[in-house]
């Protein structure tokens, strides 16, 4: 999103549903997101740019399971990043 010259609040324009700066911040920080807000910024990213990307293309990581989560550990990130 970087080399793109976008913002977050450039997709929380572009985006249709509710999302937030926030969201999008920590996305781009590379911090680990669940599914539904990688779903999300993944979709405001392509209206925004007119591209058809997906989560793969944009995140170097799978989003935490249910056991992750529940276990406490998916806030932890150390190199993760947004790519694109």
């Amino acid at each position: 999103m970087a080399e793109k010259g976008l913002k977050p609040a450039d997709l929380v324009r572009a985006s249709q549903e509710q999302m937030t700066h926030k969201m999008v911040s920590r996305a781009m920080k590379g911090r680990r997101l669940t599914q539904n807000t990688m779903e999300k910024v993944v979709r405001a990213y392509n209206l925004c740019c007119g591209e058809a990307a997906t989560s793969r293309e944009l995140f170097n990581y799978l989003p935490p399971t249910l056991k992750e989560r529940r276990a406490g550990r998916a806030g932890q990130s150390d190199d993760l990043v947004l790519d694109g």
